[in-house]
């Protein structure tokens, strides 16, 4: 409610209407709008309902004070203001009114939050809580809002979505939980678990034959976690090295940046900076600003090609890889098998409510398992052979053992006689394909001399398993 003395910030006496500029801003501080601030240096214009906040504009602030004046104030008084706008109304001004402390909505370490339209839903690892607004004593931002109202659905049967997650999982059950904490990490909205990975998606057959295998399910998944979070996609076919980071469309809110179809040269060495350190926003004809780490968004990619990186301990613990099934191609799409699109009118309010409540049982598996990585299908082959070619996987499966000293001349040479049609190949590009070859089976390479000779081993702990 508006205190009637910020209700007139005119004087219509005398010959001439006057506006007064400080109970101008009085009256649209009265309005809910504040600046926040981001930096030592910026300020964001926001403007509070409720509970709720949401980035404005100079822009509704003018229409909001024509719109008071044509209610309340004569011809004159809003010829004044009409005239005058561009002074009135200017960014300089507006960094005089209220300044508000940015709020920060995002999950605790333990718990994860779904704002529905009707109630909003709390998610630990113990289970679903669904509680009416009354109980949320904390301001929101208005984006985070899901426009949707949610119901506890019946769990007689599943939904259409966990269905087809499960079939993207070949119907694995360690699988499929491995996708939901992938899942679930993506959608809960804290870093400080220590878990700072981009998730990258391939697919099964990914490679096969030089083609592309898409129609499997990795844009699905992205959509569905636009259903539920702030999220930007970026055209991974077109991003330029050293330039994709400096991207206007990212705001402070931005929960996920997908980058879809990544092309082949992109180095993963790329995303180390927001992955750990957080990222520069740039936006046209304004000042750039900067998002810390732990209000960063999170990454997810998706690739039909092996994401190259530095490789080592730096490049495997920012990254956490998963293959989707190739259940659905060409000839069998989920709208097939279903019977209805995903995520529109073809839903049922109760489908809505499966997938809703599917979505937050993944963030309850993530903080109760963590990132659970799943076992390679043809993810390690893949690799091996990116790095290195298909003859020298095959030579190494039969003749390098783990845990074996090896006489690296001797096994060169074998190899050079096995396969002539390998031209130009170096000692020193043989023993690199050595090292990532033991590195994808998680051994160390040491190398030594002795009398002449040149050894190498590759140093492998079997798990309980023996793998």
């Amino acid at each position: 409610m508006i205190k009637e003395e910020n209700k007139i910030f005119w004087n219509e006496e005398g010959k001439t209407a006057k506006i007064s500029h400080s109970k101008l801003l009085g009256f649209i501080n009265e309005n809910g709008f504040s600046k926040a601030k981001i930096n030592d240096t910026n300020t964001i214009l926001v403007k509070k309902t409720n509970n709720r906040v949401r980035i404005a504009s100079e822009e509704e602030i003018k229409i909001l004070v024509q719109k008071h004046l044509k209610e309340y104030a004569n011809e004159e008084v809003l010829e004044t203001f009409t005239k005058g706008v561009g002074s009135y109304v200017t960014k300089c001004k507006l960094e005089l009114l209220d300044q508000t402390a940015l709020i920060d909505d995002r999950d605790s370490k333990d718990s994860s939050n779904f704002f529905f339209q009707n109630v909003f839903c709390r998610v630990t690892s113990e289970g679903i809580q669904i509680l009416d607004y009354s109980a949320l004593t904390s301001v929101i931002w208005e984006d985070k809002l899901i426009k949707r109202n949610f119901e506890m659905p019946s769990l007689s049967t599943s939904g259409d979505f966990e269905i087809f997650c499960k079939n993207i999982s070949f119907n694995n059950d360690e699988r499929f939980l491995a996708l939901k904490t992938t899942l679930g990490y993506l959608l809960h909205r804290n870093k400080e678990v220590g878990e700072s990975k981009a998730i990258i998606l391939y697919d099964e057959k990914m490679g096969l034959n030089k083609q592309a295998h898409g129609g499997t399910g990795k844009t699905l998944l992205s959509l569905a976690l636009k259903e539920c979070r702030e999220l930007e996609t970026f055209d991974g076919k077109e991003i330029k090295e050293g330039s994709f980071f400096k991207n206007q469309r990212l705001n402070l809110t931005t929960d996920l940046m997908v980058y879809d179809d990544l092309k082949a040269n992109v180095n993963f060495e790329s995303f180390f900076p927001i992955i750990t350190s957080g990222i520069e926003v740039e936006k046209k004809g304004k000042q750039s600003f900067y998002i810390e780490q732990d209000k960063s968004p999170k990454i997810l990619i998706s690739s039909n090609y092996i994401v190259k990186g530095p490789g080592g301990s730096s490049d495997s613990r920012r990254r956490h890889e998963f293959e989707i099934a190739n259940y659905y191609n060409e000839e069998l799409t989920p709208e097939m098998e279903f019977g209805s699109r995903f995520f529109n009118s073809d839903w049922s309010q109760e489908e809505w409510n499966k997938f809703y409540f599917f979505m937050m049982t993944c963030v309850m598996d993530y903080l109760k398992n963590g990132l659970i990585k799943p076992e390679s299908i043809n993810l390690r082959k893949n690799r091996m052979i990116d790095q290195s070619c298909p003859q020298f996987i095959e030579f190494a499966k039969e003749n390098i053992t783990f845990n074996k000293w090896i006489d690296k001349r001797n096994i060169f040479q074998i190899f050079q006689s096995s396969y002539p049609e390998i031209e130009d190949l170096s000692s020193h590009k043989f023993t690199k394909w050595i090292k990532d070859y033991g590195v994808s089976f998680g051994s160390a390479y040491e190398d030594k001399s002795t009398g002449g000779i040149y050894l190498f081993i590759l140093n492998k702990h079997e798990d309980a398993n023996g793998n």
